[in-house]
């Protein structure tokens, strides 16, 4: 037996079910709005006010009225004429929203009247439309009964009018649209009409004059199945979905969802559509600003990410200035230190301001990122402990040296040919004037140390002596320890961070290197008796009455133990 079928539809389910199909309980003000743009009104005014039983809303336009009222309140007819259907291909169900958010709704257009409980129209009954005699032109609708606040309508009308082409009134209020397609800002593009920016955030995007989310790199991502997936994202999206571009799209070219229109179809299609558009918009902005603005002002507009992604880095070939994040000289500053994770050998590293060509003339070394990181690495691996500073950096530190980040600027930059090559194999050090090798011990730390008045270190650029700060050796050699050293020489091979909760600690920092320095002032002391005397006299015995006037003698033996032998 053969039978034949035929799709049916469930009209009241359909209904009951498209009342919690829309985004949110404010999108009926999108329709409202979207309905005045369409019957080519040029004005908009939104009255709202609060009553006992709900907000009340009044909105007025002077557009060309209500042809049809029966295509209004049916499901998926519009009415529109068919230039507005081909641009805008209107669902036919906006105005449901409008119905599903109050309780009553008041409609005046072209002379005739609707006016009814919501509840007649969502449950089909016949609604009369009655003839209302009116000079003013356009359509007025009066919704009643809103269970959303006030409050919350203001602030979700003002959002949804930033890119709005029609002026909209707010309780006689003219509201901000910042982001209309109204000024020079805006270009013509296959995409729509597009605004550039070079703020590093999400995009903006306007269907129709109303948000609409689109793509994002960070969204695209976020939503990808894999990483090789997200990389191709990355990739192939650039500069075309970031840094806060607005985008009026092309009603024609993309599509958003149903009910209400609040995202775009096919989010990674219209990625690759938009993209490559902005991208190369970005590209000619940039090199047409590059012809404008004098080197320091370019410079300071546009990082070097931005550049990379528009394929614009040979740009800053002839700039003499060289981006502030991708120039940093090397110290042993005390702030740097204290500032970062001692587990990082590139915590020597202060932040500097953007610096000048001639300022990297007169460095004594520049040396690439690269390099550094893989000087770091060999050195890591030769003292197997990630709490030492090397030699090398104590070296490095104390000349004029810059590391540079060189590996995302141009192959014809002017800063590839300053490069040098260091090498640290002829690199050697000693302790000068008087040695005393002793154990030093505070709460935690046991090391052996060569206390000595100063250490000199020998190198390719030069002879540099300090004694001011500690410097560790590898193999387990005693660390080489000038005897005038301050509380800061010590972070070159002892760790003070918390690793736990990440921070510095400076009670546990003071009271572990004044223990220390003590100890070194007292190895390398010529008269111990003196040594003897500071210590017993810094002591709070010192000032009892009890002990006045007695005297002492004591000794140490072979495990530092104080013996008194006799008190008089």
């Amino acid at each position: 037996m053969s039978q034949t079928v035929t799709m049916g539809v469930n009209e009241d389910r359909l209904l009951d079910l498209l009342r919690n199909s829309f985004t949110n309980s404010t999108t009926f003000l999108g329709e409202l709005l979207q309905n005045a743009r369409r019957a080519d009104a040029t004005r908009i005014d939104f009255t709202i006010e609060d009553y006992e039983d709900g907000s009340r809303l009044t909105v007025v336009d002077n557009g060309s009225g209500i042809r049809d009222w029966s295509g209004l309140v049916s499901i998926c007819e519009s009415g529109w004429d068919a230039e507005t259907m081909a641009d805008d291909k209107p669902f036919g169900i906006g105005f449901l929203s409008a119905l599903c958010a109050a309780e009553f709704i008041d409609v005046v257009s072209n002379g005739d009247r609707m006016c009814c409980n919501t509840e007649l129209l969502l449950s089909r009954q016949p609604t009369p439309v009655t003839a209302e005699p009116s000079s003013v032109a356009g359509t007025t609708i009066g919704l009643s009964g809103i269970t959303v606040s006030s409050k919350h309508l203001e602030s979700d009308l003002r959002s949804f009018v930033r890119g709005f082409p029609l002026p909209v009134t707010l309780n006689g209020e003219e509201l901000e649209r910042p982001d209309a397609d109204d000024d020079e800002r805006f270009v013509d593009s296959p995409v729509g009409r597009v605004a550039l920016a070079t703020r590093n955030v999400r995009p903006t995007y306007y269907l129709q004059g109303l948000p609409v989310t689109g793509p994002s790199r960070r969204a695209l991502v976020a939503d990808s199945d894999d990483y090789e997936t997200a990389k191709a994202i990355l990739k192939t999206t650039d500069a075309g979905l970031d840094y806060g571009h607005v985008v009026h799209l092309d009603s024609r070219r993309f599509k958003a969802r149903l009910p209400d229109r609040a995202q775009l179809l096919d989010m990674r299609e219209s990625a690759a559509l938009i993209a490559p558009v902005i991208r190369a918009l970005l590209g000619a902005y940039v090199r047409r600003m590059k012809s404008v603005l004098d080197a320091a002002a370019f410079a300071s507009r546009f990082d070097i990410e931005l550049l990379e992604r528009v394929g614009c880095l040979d740009l800053l070939n002839d700039i003499p200035l060289l981006a502030s994040e991708k120039c940093e000289w090397m110290t042993l500053d005390e702030s740097a230190i204290l500032r970062s994770n001692t587990d990082d050998a590139r915590r020597y590293w202060p932040h500097r301001p953007m610096v000048t060509k001639e300022e990297i003339e007169a460095a004594d070394l520049v040396i690439s990122r690269a390099q550094y990181n893989a000087l770091c690495d060999t050195l890591e691996e030769e003292h197997q402990d990630d709490e030492m500073v090397s030699p090398t950096i104590i070296y490095l530190a104390h000349f004029n040296t810059v590391v540079i980040e060189t590996s995302e600027y141009d192959a014809g930059h002017w800063i590839h040919p300053m490069l040098s090559e260091f090498d640290n194999t002829s690199l050697s050090y000693r302790a000068t004037g008087r040695v005393v090798t002793e154990t030093l011990q505070s709460i935690h730390y046991r090391f052996r140390a060569s206390i000595c008045e100063a250490v000199e270190m020998d190198g390719p650029l030069g002879t540099v002596r300090f004694d001011d700060w500690a410097l560790p050796q590898a193999d387990g050699k005693p660390v080489l320890l000038p005897a005038t050293v301050n509380d800061d020489a010590f972070q070159t091979f002892i760790s003070f961070w918390d690793s736990e909760n990440d921070t510095f600690d400076p009670d546990y920092f003071n009271a572990m290197t004044s223990e220390l320095i003590a100890q070194v002032r007292a190895i390398y002391c010529d008269d111990m008796s003196r040594v003897v005397a500071a210590t017993l006299g810094e002591s709070s015995i010192s000032s009892l009455d009890t002990i006045r006037n007695k005297r002492f003698t004591v000794s140490f033996d072979e495990h530092g133990q104080l013996t008194v032998e006799n008190a008089a």
